[in-house]
This record gives C-alpha cells, structure tokens and sequence, in this order.
C-alpha cells in the first residue's frame, strides 16, 4: 500500500514539474534573423518578437490559433516599455498604459464592429453614423482628432491610381503635400498607406489614409490631426489603422 501510495506521489510530482518546463514550439526567422518566437509552459502559449540587434519589441499570450489574448507588454529597442494592457481575441480591450514622446497616458479600448469590418476604437470617442452612402462611419475624438471610414462601391481603378485621383480631389479643398506613399499589409490585407500635411483656412492637419480592397468596393481609412497634436496621438492612430480588418 506504501508503495502505491509513494508511486502515484512521484508521479504527480513528474506531472507538476512538467507543467512549469518551458519548451520551444516555434522561431520564426527573415533572412537569418530571429523575429520571433512560441513557447509553452503547461497549456498557456506565449509569443515573443524581437528588434534586429535580438531585443525583445512585444510578448504575450496566444491561443492555440495564434490570436492574440490575455496581458501583452511592448517595448522600445532600448528595453523601456511602450505599451502594456490586455488583449481578447486579437483586439485591445480596457485600460491600456502608453509611454511614447516623453509622455505617460491612458487608454480605453473597445471594439467596433459593423460587417463587413471590425476595429478598435478609444471608449470614449464619440460615435456618429452619417446617412451618407459614402461615408458610413464616423468617429470624431474630443480633442479634434478624428476617424473616417469610406466605402466606395464598385470601383475599376486599382488602389494606387484611386488614391491619387482621391488626393488631387482633396487637393481642391485645400493645399496638400504628400510625405510618403507605400504599400502595406495589416493582418494579411495588402493596400496602399498615404501620409500628408493637409492646409485649410491657415491651420495645418496631418493626415493619414490606408485604401484597401475589398471584393469590387474599395474602403479608405481616414485619419486627420491637427499637426501640434499629432506627436501626442500618433501611437493611438497607428493602433486603430493596424487593427481595422475587413470580413
């Protein structure tokens, strides 16, 4: 009886020590360089990506389908941290904590969503739906930065000429300079990211526009901020632009 009673205790043992080993499951490399990693520990996946000189740029938790979930924490290349807060089901959700241009602030997560896409949006931005086919959704900040999110139905042009032709036309309303036009990919959806200071009635805006495609319409991601504001919410635009996702 000592025996099997001292039997089953060592094998518990084994069992609780095996839930606390920490194994690779994955690394994931771009011309030779580590970008990031799996590990696991008992059930719980955790995914770490690094800058080029090998530090560590985020970590968190994961699903065993890769999405994003639980506390997450971003970094800076120096090691100081960026961004902490957590996630449910690949979005922000609640209270995150930011430091980004020599400032610490807040912000408070939820998801929008209204078919055929879904985002993050900060809780206490107001919300307004315009009856305008095209311009669906709306979302204004209290202190003047403000979202837009066009549909253009049925569109022949590909993203690049569209997007030129959409900057000439807002050209008209007031003086534009492009900063920089590239492609980009957020969450396996490929487009075209235009940066421009806009001028209108003597005030200068920055603004950022992300065109995707989607089936034959083409939907544009529309982000405007007066330029002495900008520094302070540019990490808030970029993190709305990067989870917006079309279904």
């Amino acid at each position: 009886m000592k025996f099997i009673y001292r039997f089953f205790l060592f094998m518990l043992i084994l069992v609780c020590l095996g839930c606390n080993v920490k194994r690779k499951l994955e690394s994931n490399f771009r011309q030779d360089l580590l970008i990031s990693e799996i590990w696991q520990k008992g059930n719980t996946l955790e995914f770490i990506s690094y800058f080029p000189d090998g530090n560590v740029e985020s970590r968190g938790e994961v699903g065993r389908d890769r999405k994003k979930r639980g506390a997450w924490r971003y970094y800076y290349e120096d090691g100081r941290v960026k961004a902490e807060g957590q996630y449910q089901d690949n979005y922000r959700m609640g209270i995150w904590h930011y430091h980004h241009n020599n400032r610490s602030y807040t912000v408070d997560w939820t998801v929008f969503l209204e078919r055929p896409f879904k985002m993050n949006i900060p809780r206490d931005w107001k919300l307004v739906k315009d009856s305008v086919e095209n311009m669906p959704l709306l979302l204004v900040s209290a202190n003047g930065t403000n979202l837009n999110v066009y549909k253009h139905r049925n569109v022949s042009e590909n993203l690049d000429s569209f997007a030129l032709r959409m900057l000439s036309e807002t050209h008209d309303a007031g003086l534009v300079r492009i900063n920089s036009k590239e492609a980009f990919d957020i969450r396996g959806q490929k487009g075209v990211r235009v940066a421009y200071d806009i001028y209108a009635n003597s005030v200068a805006f920055v603004a950022i526009q992300y065109y995707f495609s989607f089936s034959k319409d083409i939907y544009v991601l529309s982000m405007f901020s007066r330029k002495e504001t900008y520094p302070d919410v540019e990490l808030m635009m970029n993190e709305m632009a990067y989870s917006f996702f079309l279904f």
